[in-house]
């Protein structure tokens, strides 16, 4: 019960790394408000431990991210479009990295 729970303390660590070097490449997440919620799904994503949070936090992606890209859309900026596709790349890669844990 312990390795697990360091496992996933471990990929919580990766998860937050990855996050900060979101954050330095690309400064905008911190000034746009719509990368600013993609930014905090991500610092969420980081923070589910279990299967049960990571289920919840998928569900309500579900709803939240399509409307996210369609008012991505409307803006219709170049550079905009693509952080908001970087941003889901790498809260794909957190859940990802949260399941794995979970699995080993």
């Amino acid at each position: 019960m312990a390795a697990r729970m360091e496992m996933r303390l471990l990929c919580m660590g990766a998860n937050m790394q990855l996050l900060i070097a979101t954050i330095t490449c690309f400064p905008e997440f911190l000034q746009n408000e719509i990368l600013l919620i993609l930014l905090t799904l991500n610092v969420a994503a980081t923070l589910c431990i279990h299967s049960t949070d990571l289920l919840l936090l998928v569900t309500v992606d579900q709803s939240i991210l399509p409307s996210l890209w369609s008012i991505v859309m409307a803006i219709n900026d170049e550079s905009l479009k693509n952080l908001f596709i970087i941003g889901c790349i790498i809260h794909a890669t957190i859940i990802n990295n949260n399941t794995m844990a979970n699995i080993l």
